[in-house]
């Protein structure tokens, strides 16, 4: 039989990528608060072009700093439970962490606490969820849970975000 350059070209597969979540721990209860009014305050400043009024950090400062059901002491950590504001500040906390990663090239989800990678190999995944736990322990002053982290490889199966995700090899 003749055989055609075409049929002796071979285009490989490219390789089934990895997932990785890696998750912060307790973030909305170890925030420090006033360091989510700093940076609250610098994102509105380089989003408007002007530095914020007094009043804008009057009324953020309040509502970040305002006691919690059940404190007796004025926290200097954490954002209040089950409020849109909380997840607004934390979500403006964590910019750092986004521009981290997105300097970095990586395809990313986060959703408040909880980062979710695509990565190209399980090395690339070690050496990132690494590097997101320095990153996030040296600059944003949180922890990573390696009880809430999950990867899944091709072939594997496994939760992100709280759902169930299958791999196929």
């Amino acid at each position: 039989p003749i055989v055609s350059a075409a049929d002796t070209i071979t285009i490989p597969r490219p390789p089934t990528p990895v997932l990785l979540e890696i998750a912060l721990l307790r973030l909305r209860d170890t925030i420090p608060r006033n360091k989510v009014v700093q940076l609250f305050l610098e994102s509105s400043s380089s989003y408007y072009g002007t530095p914020s009024s007094k009043g804008l950090l009057s009324v953020m400062s309040s509502l970040v700093h305002r006691p919690v059901k059940g404190d007796l002491l004025k926290r200097r950590l954490g954002l209040a439970p089950n409020n849109a504001l909380s997840c607004l500040l934390g979500n403006v906390y964590l910019y750092p962490l986004d521009a981290f990663l997105i300097s970095r090239g990586y395809r990313f989800v986060r959703y408040f606490d909880r980062i979710v990678l695509v990565l190209p190999s399980i090395d690339t995944a070690m050496r990132i969820s690494r590097d997101i736990v320095f990153f996030a322990e040296g600059e944003l002053e949180v922890q990573a849970s390696l009880h809430r982290t999950e990867l899944i490889a091709p072939g594997g199966r496994g939760r992100l975000l709280l759902h169930e995700v299958q791999i196929d090899p």
